[in-house]
């Protein structure tokens, strides 16, 4: 046993000095078959052990992450085997899984110290900082998979490239051609996981009556008066809090901000399955496009709310009960914009890891308003209230005030942020952009808007299970034309 742990200690040492870059040999490592089994554990310990983390206490098993984690590993060793079997040495695949995996907690801890660390100590970190992080991390673990492809079997320059593109193909295309299942999922507590009937093929026979209803209905845009066009998407069927938000936030529309025959919904509910057109990517390509055709493209706003599940990379999760649809994804959503012809656009996104749409959406025509940051989670679902915590501080308190998205959303941020101190989450960080072609638009429609009279504050349903707590909260971003928060 004594031997067993001085060569495991070996192989980290020396999997830390070729992680490192530093001067190594091959016989500073230990290599066997029980040295690589213990590797192989420690690696499968601390990718698995910090996906649970990132969703604990809510986390939960699941089997497809298992079947996707099985898989990335088994096309690890294969790409082993083929670079050993190319180098005319299938023995050598033993000292170089040793020597990959070696390096594993020195890789693993660098990555994710790095992310932590500059989430802690920068007050706003820059989108940049993510685009270029993962690029920079895959150069270095490639140079590092190089030194011990080159410290095993001393291939020539030309045989060594082969070998590193080799063991990319396998290791690295499938992050980005297959979407990641965690082993461990995020559950929601509150949900009704009760199983319900669903008729799947009459319900979607009557998505194009449905949403044509929803389109010819809607009024056409006036000469000479900044029309609001409201479209709100409620993602997920399993829990009534998505649809009561964009019910309420359609409401705050058409009263506060003239929008009256000008709103269109697509919920995921079982009680809006007859009267609404689904949430669905097909769904809300053609919901743009309808409304598109009734606006001036040169003087409407369109204004766009999406609340749903997120998760990290991934986008707004669209769900049926056990039929999950494709999502939403920041990429595929500026293409349905763009596609749609719409100019000016608020985009507001109430979900976790929202950020990542303002770093695709943010351009000089549009706001862009997201409930957390790209990286952090946002709080409220899971239960049947009427809003999530960033609805009720934004759509249910601040909006109605006095109608200007910008300041009503920095004091919808500040009072979120007390909320979440006082109850001892992770900050959400709600995001902001305002584009310079947009921001004077916005601001000719607030004043027509409060020439009409200032409306009283939207009432705040169920106020106990909801109420923000008083006081300014830390400030952090103060938004500024082409600026991002």
């Amino acid at each position: 046993m004594r031997r067993l742990i001085t060569d495991f200690a070996r192989n980290l040492f020396a999997g830390l000095r070729l992680a490192l870059l530093l001067p190594v040999s091959r016989w500073q490592f230990r290599p066997d078959l029980l040295q690589l089994t213990l590797l192989f554990l420690l690696s499968v310990a601390l990718n698995l052990g910090y996906d649970l983390y990132l969703v604990w206490p809510d986390a939960q098993f699941s089997p497809t992450g298992l079947y996707y984690q099985s898989m990335l590993y088994l096309l690890f060793f294969a790409s082993l085997i083929l670079i050993a079997a190319s180098g005319r040495d299938l023995a050598a695949a033993l000292p170089l899984g040793v020597l990959v995996l070696a390096v594993a907690p020195t890789t693993f801890g660098v990555y994710t110290g790095v992310v932590h660390a500059v989430e802690r100590f920068v007050p706003v970190v820059p989108p940049e900082f993510y685009t270029w992080l993962t690029p920079v991390y895959l150069i270095w673990y490639l140079i590092i998979v190089l030194r011990a492809i080159r410290l095993v079997l001393e291939p020539r320059a030309v045989m060594g490239a082969v070998l590193l593109v080799s063991f990319g193909a396998f290791n690295i295309l499938p992050w980005y051609l297959l979407p990641p299942e965690p082993l461990w999922a995020r559950t929601y507590p509150g949900t009704d996981e009760q199983p319900r009937s669903l008729d799947v093929e009459r319900l979607f026979f009557q998505q194009d009556e449905l949403l044509g209803q929803g389109t010819r209905g809607l009024l056409d845009h006036r000469p000479g008066v900044v029309d609001v066009y409201f479209i709100g998407v409620a993602g997920d069927a399993g829990e009534d809090v998505f649809m009561n938000e964009v019910q309420r936030a359609a409401k705050i529309f058409s009263r506060d901000f003239d929008a009256t025959g000008r709103t269109l919904l697509l919920v995921n509910n079982h009680s809006t399955f007859e009267q609404l057109p689904l949430a669905s990517k097909d769904n809300l390509q053609a919901a743009l496009q309808g409304v598109a055709r009734k606006m001036d493209p040169e003087e409407d706003i369109l204004l766009l709310f999406l609340t749903s599940h997120g998760e990290e990379g991934q986008g707004l999760t669209l769900d049926l009960d056990d039929f999950r649809l494709a999502g939403i994804t920041p990429r595929g959503l500026r293409a349905a914009l763009d596609g749609s012809g719409i100019r000016y656009r608020v985009v507001i996104v109430s979900a976790c890891f929202s950020g990542e749409f303002l770093d695709e959406l943010r351009n000089s025509d549009s706001l862009v308003m997201t409930s957390a940051r790209r990286d952090r989670s946002s709080f409220g679902c899971g239960h049947d209230g009427p809003y999530t915590y960033f609805g009720a501080a934004f759509f249910g308190t601040e909006l109605p005030k006095d109608l200007s998205f910008v300041s009503a959303f920095e004091r919808a941020r500040d009072s979120l942020s007390a909320r979440e101190e006082e109850e001892e989450l992770t900050p959400s960080e709600p995001q902001l952009w305002v584009g310079s072609e947009i921001a004077p638009l916005l601001e000719q429609l607030t004043a027509r808007l409060r020439a009409r009279g200032q409306p009283p504050p939207a009432p705040v349903e169920n106020a106990a299970e909801i109420s923000l707590l008083p006081g300014p909260g830390p400030a952090r971003c103060r938004w500024q034309a082409d600026s991002g928060c």
